[in-house]
């Protein structure tokens, strides 16, 4: 995180998987798309950026159990209409600190007190933190996807 961005750093953006069928070809094509992927990927990272001042809504939800890891997911309004990032967080990497660092910044950013955003908590261990005065991202930086 920047004073002005918050930088995203992925090494594992391409995990391969997806194969269905029967039961033995579905585990040996995994495998292989898997091992293909991060042959793929090898060396390689994915970057991103995005300001403060246009983030509108963080959310979070904490890691349950082995297979359900801690997600952070950003908001932002642009010319298209509601956009977002979705984050897969490492399992050292509590998503509640990380939300509350994300809105801390972005409020200062904006110059109000962060200290009390509105929170709407749900039942999975998450929230969602809305955050006031969000600006809009300016047509000339291109479109974005919601997915």
């Amino acid at each position: 995180m920047t004073s002005e961005r918050l930088l995203v750093h992925c090494d594992k953006f391409d995990k391969g998987g997806g194969w269905f069928g029967s039961p033995g070809a579905m585990v040996i094509a995994n495998t292989i798309s898997a091992v293909a992927a991060a042959s793929r990927r090898r060396g390689k990272t994915l970057l991103g950026h995005i300001r403060h001042d246009w983030i509108s809504t963080v959310q979070f939800e904490a890691r349950r159990g082995f297979l359900r890891p801690g997600q952070l997911i950003l908001y932002w309004d642009d010319a298209v209409g509601r956009a977002g990032l979705h984050l897969i967080m490492h399992s050292s990497t509590d998503p509640a600190v990380a939300a509350w660092n994300v809105v801390r910044v972005a409020g200062e950013s904006r110059g109000h007190n962060p200290e009390e955003p509105p929170v709407t908590n749900d039942d999975a261990g998450g929230a969602t933190i809305a955050i006031p005065n969000a600006s809009p991202v300016p047509t000339h930086c291109g479109q974005s996807s919601t997915s």
